[in-house]
């Protein structure tokens, strides 16, 4: 449902863009990045990574704080704080919680411009278009699958504000 994977790709797309970017930006994740107990179904997010040559512009929480130990609340908003933007491309969310504390402390963010994010969002922020859709026959229901090209631009976009000066905040 977070879309982890097209984030990945997505990146990719951004520092093929602007090659200054190998040098002066990364891509942090707070989640598990590996399947495990929590995650038995999830994504092995390192194989995507090295698989897309990235591994050395990734960040992430190693799973013994993420799983076990956890953040105060105080740490999670340090954490927003400490980033120039949050991305939360997913596919659905149900209200987007991520969205609402990192504008809380000021950061601003690349989100999907459906489900319940553009309400959460507000007038702010970078937004992403759905590219396609996938359904699900036996609810009758689909989620959107925002455009991994447009997170990439975004991403760019939100590069080039940070290079600039910061307008876009």
């Amino acid at each position: 449902r977070k879309n982890l994977g097209n984030l990945l790709r997505a990146y990719r797309m951004f520092l093929d863009r602007e090659p200054e970017a190998w040098r002066d930006s990364f891509l942090y994740l707070h989640t598990n990045v590996s399947r495990g107990v929590d995650n038995p179904l999830g994504y092995e997010l390192p194989q995507i990574w090295h698989g897309l040559g990235i591994a050395e512009r990734i960040k992430y929480v190693h799973p013994v704080w993420y799983e076990a130990y956890g953040f105060t609340e105080d740490e999670m908003a340090d954490c927003y704080r400490s980033a120039d933007w949050l991305v939360l491309a997913s596919l659905g969310e149900g209200f987007g919680m991520p969205l609402a504390e990192s504008l809380a402390v000021g950061t601003p963010v690349i989100y999907s411009n459906f489900s319940s994010l553009p309400e959460v969002v507000g007038p702010g922020g970078l937004p992403v278009e759905a590219a396609d859709r996938m359904p699900f026959e036996l609810s009758s229901s689909f989620q959107w699958i925002p455009s991994t090209e447009q997170v990439a631009e975004r991403i760019a976009e939100a590069y080039r504000d940070w290079k600039g000066g910061g307008k876009l905040r």
